[in-house]
């Protein structure tokens, strides 16, 4: 099983109860599975390859946990970014991960226009919020092109999902790996210790770039 199969089951155990509650919007099972279906599938349709590398530079919002869901259901490599970093961090850590795709809120527009041309791995910028600018995509049109259905690509245990940063006090950020296996054994870890019930709701009040965010989405 890997990470994407979860919401998988819970779109068709729970298809009515609530997955997500943000500022903007909330979404049921249901809903954020098929809105991450069509992001995924958008995403296949440009060319997307198992191993490529999503960006991520975005606030707290139910679009950073489709991203993530669109990234282990297509073998994408989720990659999410401090957004509290200064231009040059941020240009040295693009190109260290080396993100085919970038996604940024409406506030980091100015940041990935100045970014744009030191970052030669990226071909496509996607905003979240409808911009003026032509070399920019928006969000919601793409999830609107894109196929409700579940995407064909074939993702294993072993295949890494994630790349979490390190908070480089002893030198630049390194990148922590995290396949599907390890994530799905710390999940179930974690239920069980903390004896999580089907009736539970996490509240996540820290930047949901932090690695501690990943291990409450899976669980």
């Amino acid at each position: 099983m890997n990470i994407g199969d979860l919401l998988i089951r819970n779109s068709n155990k729970f298809p009515h109860k609530l997955a997500v509650v943000s500022e903007t919007r909330s979404l049921t099972f249901r809903e954020l599975n098929d809105r991450v279906n069509r992001l995924a599938n958008s995403f296949l349709d440009w060319g997307l390859r198992k191993g490529d590398r999503i960006g991520v530079l975005v606030h707290n919002g139910h679009q950073f946990l489709e991203l993530y869901f669109a990234s282990a259901k297509t073998g994408a490599v989720f990659c999410p970014y401090n957004s509290h970093l200064k231009q040059g961090e941020l240009n040295d850590i693009m190109d260290y991960s080396t993100p085919r795709y970038l996604v940024v809120d409406g506030d980091f527009v100015e940041t990935a226009r100045a970014l744009e041309p030191g970052l030669k791995s990226v071909e496509k910028i996607i905003c979240l919020e409808k911009t003026s600018l032509l070399s920019m995509d928006d969000y919601e049109t793409l999830l609107a092109c894109g196929r409700g259905e579940e995407p064909k690509t074939k993702v294993l245990e072993d295949d890494v999902l994630s790349i979490f940063f390190t908070g480089g006090t002893t030198g630049k950020p390194k990148g922590a790996m995290r396949t599907h296996r390890h994530l799905m054994s710390n999940a179930v870890a974690g239920v069980i210790e903390l004896k999580v019930d089907y009736d539970e709701r996490v509240l996540i009040t820290f930047p949901m770039y932090h690695v501690a965010c990943e291990d409450n989405i899976v669980r």
